[in-house]
């Protein structure tokens, strides 16, 4: 009768053991919802883009519980997602595999049409390695991968930034000089080691073109839309206007907006100008929730490009203008634009601008560049202008 019991009380246990188990489910993994981008207003301003895939033993590191591979893996399958359907070719590197000459660096995929399926089929299979990372090597390959293929190339370097960037930078420049066109290099952090920061900065300096990111800054859907747009895309040329004299209008800046029109006729190489040719950040680029001030995920691709511009010239003196449109008091939008604004400058000195070379000032509904009328009028006027101080 004692064993009779004992092995009901133990069946029990084991039942108890089951139900505890069967509780504790594994945790589940949100799935990125990519955000649809509307190619109406945008064309591909790139032939191809070259991912750079830091393989190396620092990767195996866990980054918010994450391993940093696993990290960069699921950044660029969101970013194969987002791309929308438009003809351009691509290609995956990685470097850091293993000790062995002829498997440092892997071209793992393309450089081919670039295809979601195959492109994620490719990323997914790839490995991580055993030595130290070697970037300049990947980027060398790369050189031979791209020649004579591609001419408007995008980089996107995923990576914890512990690399020498001076060999990178070596490397970089002649890729540039191979392709004979335009190399912008987009590197993004995996991690928040301040020097790996650094490091990547200093690497999209090496492009020329392009900006340093954080994996943070990219993760959401509608930021990744935006990082989209900043590497492939470019804003649609609008439809030439016929010209009554036969002389062709001068755009001395070279910002598309011919001088006849342009308020703003030194605006910085590179820099997006409003409807006016005037540096701006415009209401598609930062958007604000209403009555809000806070900055949106979305716009750090943006910003992220005006402060490459701003340490590509160090002397530069740049005032931040917050515009509104006329919704609301006048006196209130004022006050509104100028939080706007501060915002924005808070964020260029959080990212190493010299505050002494900036200044903030609201300027409410006073100066629209459009009518108020409409939503689109009204969009444009609630905008951010980067003003060029002499």
């Amino acid at each position: 009768m004692e064993k009779h019991y004992s092995r009901i009380l133990l069946a029990a246990i084991l039942a108890m053991a089951l139900v505890a188990c069967a509780s504790q489910q594994a945790p589940t993994t949100s799935v990125f919802q990519p955000e649809r981008i509307d190619m109406g207003g945008y064309a591909p301003k790139v032939d191809a883009f070259m991912v750079i895939l830091d393989a190396s033993m620092s990767m195996s590191d866990r980054y918010q519980g994450k391993e940093k591979f696993v990290i960069a893996k699921d950044l660029l399958s969101a970013m194969n997602l987002t791309i929308p359907d438009i003809d351009l070719k691509s290609g995956i590197r990685t470097y850091g595999r293993s000790k062995g000459e002829s498997d440092r660096t892997i071209l793992v995929y393309g450089i081919s049409p670039h295809d979601k399926s195959d492109f994620e089929r490719e990323l997914r299979a790839a490995g991580r390695g055993f030595e130290g990372s070697r970037a300049e090597l990947a980027f060398s390959a790369a050189t031979r991968d791209l020649a004579g293929k591609a001419r408007n190339i995008a980089v996107v370097m995923i990576s914890d930034g512990k690399i020498d960037p001076d060999a990178a930078g070596d490397a970089i420049q002649t890729l540039r000089n191979t392709v004979n066109g335009n190399v912008c290099i987009y590197p993004v952090l995996i991690g928040n080691d301040p020097a790996g920061a650094a490091t990547m900065a200093k690497i999209a300096e090496a492009g020329g073109c392009g900006a340093s990111f954080t994996a943070e800054q990219i993760a959401s859907s509608a930021a990744m839309a935006g990082f989209v747009k900043t590497a492939l895309l470019a804003k649609a040329a609008p439809k030439p206007v016929p010209m009554a004299a036969p002389t062709a209008p001068m755009d001395s800046d070279g910002d598309g907006v011919f001088d006849d029109d342009d308020d703003c006729p030194d605006t910085p190489v590179g820099a997006r100008v409003d409807i006016t040719g005037c540096w701006a950040l415009r209401g598609t680029d930062v958007e604000f929730d209403f009555d809000k001030w806070e900055i949106k995920p979305a716009a750090y691709p943006f910003l992220n490009e005006a402060l490459v511009i701003m340490n590509r010239n160090p002397g530069m003196k740049v005032e931040i203008q917050g515009h509104t449109d006329s919704s609301g008091p006048a006196e209130y939008n004022k006050m509104l634009s100028e939080k706007r604004a501060q915002r924005v400058m808070a964020y260029f000195v959080d990212n190493g601008v010299d505050s002494k070379r900036l200044r903030a000032v609201g300027l409410g509904e006073s100066r629209p560049i459009t009518n108020n009328d409409t939503p689109e009028g009204r969009s444009q006027n609630r905008r951010v202008r980067l003003k060029r101080l002499p």
